[in-house]
């Protein structure tokens, strides 16, 4: 009998991507040959000022490549220099699809430099635009606008933190400093683990989360940040929460969501500190403008356990204009924070703000 010899990973370093670029045309050829070849360091995809994603299959797959860990990580971001780059198209089950992949950032900021986001996130269907399943954990999504422009599922989101085939859940990843656009979706973030297997550890922390509407006609609820069952132990701290402009309901009193979290039963331990919830812009700037329909929003509708209390601090609802008057139930009106079950620590160490403490109308 003999043997064969197995080829040592030799993938690793910078790799430019796009027509100019010396190494791949597309994300899709340089993520088959990391899976053949496998990483013998650390990775970084670069894409080029000419790049464009119309040459890519969707959807772009990041898994659990050969050599993959915490000391290889994975980059994809802009090229020093590129600005306006995009990563689009249409695809129901997800543009960027993290499938039991860990340690992969996706980095909008030209060379990993500065605060300028220049990296387009997109889907224009039902898919989300970007997928974490299969027990995907401590990724990283920053300085990226991600849009979902006609994501109307109430079991989606612009951003989706799925379910698992594996054992954990997906952990510890985390979306920072991003420009969330869900205009035509229903929800921004949504978040749906497996029984047992709780999505936990996971960080939502200084974004814009914004325009999470469909139309004057839906009779769908909309929620900015939805996290429902199997999910634990999330920070989320330092967003801004608003609607751009002024937006018409449907006459069906459908209640619409800014923050739901409803796990009364495993979902302890969560971090809500230093957001604004309302206005036309950044940190409450500006007024979100109700003008039709049944105009039911609730700000904070939290449902959680008990064993050990979740923290809500310093956080500002403000600037929510409601044109008609609460009468009946089912008609119009503005909940601050309903917290329906569970432990709570709220304004313990800072407290938070609902209105104003001096100005009328907020």
């Amino acid at each position: 009998s003999g043997s064969q010899a197995t080829s040592a990973a030799s993938f690793s370093g910078t790799k430019t991507i796009g027509p100019s670029g010396d190494d791949y045309a597309s994300l899709t050829l340089a993520l088959a040959d990391i899976n053949t070849l496998g990483m013998s360091g650390n990775v970084i995809l670069e894409l080029q000022s000419d790049y464009v994603s119309s040459g890519e299959t969707f959807p772009l797959e990041f898994t659990n490549f050969p050599g993959l860990s915490s000391s290889m990580t994975l980059t994809v971001r802009p090229a020093s220099g590129a600005t306006g780059l995009s990563i689009s198209g249409t695809n129901t089950t997800a543009i960027i699809r993290i499938n039991n992949g860990d340690y992969i950032t996706f980095d909008g900021r030209p060379g990993g430099i500065g605060t300028s986001r220049e990296l387009t996130i997109s889907n224009s269907t039902t898919g989300p635009s970007i997928l974490f399943i299969n027990d995907a954990t401590n990724n990283s999504v920053r300085y990226c606008n991600i849009v979902g422009s006609g994501n109307t599922l109430t079991t989606s989101g612009v951003i989706f933190f799925s379910t698992t085939t594996g054992t954990t859940g997906n952990d510890d990843n985390t979306v920072q400093y991003c420009d969330l656009n869900g205009l035509g979706s229903a929800q921004a973030i949504y978040a749906l683990g497996t029984t047992a297997k709780d999505n936990s550890g996971n960080q939502i922390l200084n974004n814009n989360i914004r325009d999470f509407y469909i139309s004057s006609s839906s009779t769908s609820s909309t929620y900015a940040v939805r996290i429902g069952a199997a999910n634990t132990n999330w920070t989320i701290s330092g967003n801004s929460f608003y609607q751009s402009s002024s937006r018409s309901y449907s006459a069906t009193a459908a209640i619409h969501y800014i923050l739901s979290i409803s796990n009364s039963t495993t979902g302890v331990g969560f971090t809500i500190t230093d957001n604004y919830l309302g206005g036309s812009g950044p940190l409450a700037t500006g007024t979100y403008t109700m003008t039709a329909g049944q105009q039911r929003l609730f700000a904070m509708d939290l449902s959680v356990g008990n064993s050990t209390p979740t923290s809500i601090q310093n956080n500002t609802i403000t600037n929510i204009a409601c044109t008609t008057a609460f009468v009946t139930t089912g008609s119009s009106g503005i909940l601050g924070m309903n917290l329906s079950a569970g432990s709570f620590n709220v304004g313990t160490v800072t407290g938070n703000t609902i209105g104003s403490t001096s100005a009328t109308g907020a």
